[in-house]
């Protein structure tokens, strides 16, 4: 006797939104989850602001990426002329962007998805700076105040892979420019540094 079929019904659908639909899928966002899927995180958040910058139709002069011993990474973004994010609709788009997923727009929103921790920082009128901290992609904390930073800075995003997620990790300098050198290929007039990381032995 041949058993019948198991019947699906609307009880096994499970909806997935927010965030959520990226940690609990990070491979469809983010490729394969080897030990330097890590990295491609440092590609979510450059593919970003260059999104945002585009949106703005602002001019983006540079972008910095510092890796640190603690196995965080840095990336700051800087334009030509007046600051980005200096209005209260620059602002509020650069917020949505890290917690709104968007046809087309989703880097800033994966990085914060899968970091244990995002700081992220916009300067905004006066020299201000409106900064968020988040925790695997939830608001924790925000507030305005000053800070001492280079004058042509407008965003600055500090964060913590999530090892929950994905496997643990330093950054690896050969690596990381392996991430950044199509975007500097594509986009030569924005200049793309990279600091600090260590070299994988098998690239020494």
């Amino acid at each position: 006797m041949t058993p019948e079929p198991p019947c699906y019904d609307a009880s096994m659908i499970e909806l997935v939104t927010g965030r959520e639909v990226v940690r609990k899928r990070p491979a469809f966002f983010l490729g394969p989850l080897d030990p330097y899927a890590t990295h491609r995180l440092i590609r979510c958040a450059i593919d970003g602001l260059l999104w945002h910058y585009q949106r703005l139709d602002q001019a983006l002069d540079r972008i910095a990426v510092g890796l640190a011993d603690d196995g965080s990474a840095t990336v700051t973004s800087h334009s030509r002329g007046t600051a980005l994010v200096r209005g209260h609709e620059g602002r509020q788009l650069f917020q949505r962007e890290l917690q709104e997923l968007s046809v087309g727009v989703q880097g800033l929103f994966i990085l914060n998805a899968l970091s244990a921790r995002l700081d992220a920082a916009a300067r905004t009128a006066d020299d201000l700076w409106h900064h968020f901290t988040f925790d695997q992609g939830l608001l924790r904390h925000e507030e305005v105040r000053v800070q001492a930073t280079a004058a042509s800075a407008d965003i600055r995003l500090a964060f913590w892979p999530d090892h929950n997620i994905l496997e643990r990790g330093i950054f690896d300098l050969t690596r990381t420019l392996d991430q950044v050198r199509p975007f500097a290929d594509s986009n030569p007039e924005v200049a793309i540094d990279v600091t600090g990381g260590h070299l994988d032995a098998q690239d020494v």
